[in-house]
């Protein structure tokens, strides 16, 4: 078995007793007046917090709806943009056509160009008599002769437009008018 030692406290004294609830109860007042100084400083400060919440809640509003101002100005310019680029390719089709509509009217005169007849020798064949040559405008200019390049540089020349695209014959067509 093991010694056990017993201590007592000795009994305080009422004097002790009363002193030392004394300083409690002083203690307390003394926390009970700074709880009381630090519960408006804390609704001051929820107070601010509150405040500083809203006013970033306002920022937020605010850039979405300057980023939504944004991107519907891009997508306007973006349709603008898209708009633009079809009118040009409009014009560019119907400047196409056009050009497609002259060579055509071109080689159509081309076709019907002026015909002389060969005189009939006696001693020919009647198929060779029957036969025409055919003489255009343009072979008589000497047109036929030249490369598309030196016929791009006399429609340069010539101060034409539109002909950096047309082929050997619109070029000779072009020209010859």
């Amino acid at each position: 078995m093991a010694d056990t030692i017993e201590t007592t406290t000795p009994a305080p004294d009422s004097g002790a007793l009363k002193a030392e609830a004394k300083t409690l109860r002083k203690r307390a007042d003394k926390l009970e007046a700074k709880a009381a100084k630090l519960e408006p400083k804390e609704r001051k400060a929820a107070k601010k917090a509150k405040d500083a919440a809203k006013t970033a809640a306002r920022a937020e509003r605010k850039a979405a709806k300057e980023a939504e101002k944004k991107a519907a100005k891009r997508e306007a310019e973006r349709a603008a943009k898209a708009k633009r680029r079809a009118k040009e390719a409009e014009k560019k089709a119907a400047a196409k056509a056009k050009a497609k509509g002259k060579a055509k009217k071109a080689r159509g005169s081309e076709r019907a160009s002026v015909t002389a007849p060969v005189p009939v020798v006696a001693s020919e064949d009647v198929s060779d008599a029957v036969s025409e040559k055919t003489v255009t405008p343009a072979a008589a200019d000497g047109l036929d002769d030249l490369t598309v390049a030196q016929l791009r540089e006399r429609a340069k020349d010539a101060g034409l437009s539109g002909y950096s695209r047309l082929s050997k014959s619109a070029l000779v067509a072009l020209l010859s008018r």
